[in-house]
């Protein structure tokens, strides 16, 4: 008797559904902006209501209410929680990048500065890029791009952005 009372007992438990993935636990895109992930349902076929996402990398992508918005090329984890279960998939976004020097001058005389321009294809955005040179003693760049004659001969300038760079050989006379 005390078997059956125990089954009933368990019986009358309420549990949630089952929170689950439908489709592949695997997205890879190769372009920035909102991502159509797997959707997440219950067990018994409804959608989980206050489902919570999150990312595990804030360069590669973020969330922005129930969306997944990929920012960056890069491989993040995107989780989703709902009444202490949860469900993950992979997002490798793949983005090309194009970086181009806008007009670059040929040569520069020693002393004579000029501001280098990049064109940059694939970003939504102007991004923030680094700088160097080959040799800081033909040609200094600061962070803006300004280049800087400093002593004859042929150095190479790099802008390097998120995804790509450019290089372009000049020479000082």
């Amino acid at each position: 008797m005390l078997a059956v009372a125990v089954l009933a007992l368990v019986g009358c438990g309420k549990t949630d559904p089952e929170l689950r993935l439908e489709g592949v636990a695997q997205v890879r895109v190769d372009k920035l902006g909102v991502v159509a992930g797997p959707l997440p349902s219950l067990s018994d076929g409804s959608n989980p209501e206050g489902l919570v996402w999150s990312v595990s990398s804030q360069e590669v992508a973020r969330v922005d209410g129930d969306q997944i918005i990929a920012s960056a090329p890069g491989t993040a984890t995107v989780t989703g929680e709902w009444h202490g279960q949860s469900v993950s998939w992979k997002l490798e976004v793949t983005h090309e990048v194009a970086l181009h020097f806008h007009d670059p001058p040929a040569a520069l005389a020693v002393g004579q500065s000029v501001l280098l321009e990049v064109d940059v294809q694939g970003l939504p955005l102007h991004p923030q890029l680094e700088w160097s040179t080959s040799d800081p003693a033909i040609l200094e760049v600061d962070p803006e791009g300004r280049v800087t004659g400093r002593g004859s001969g042929v150095a190479y300038i790099t802008a390097s952005g998120p995804g790509g760079e450019a290089v372009v050989e000049l020479t000082v006379r």
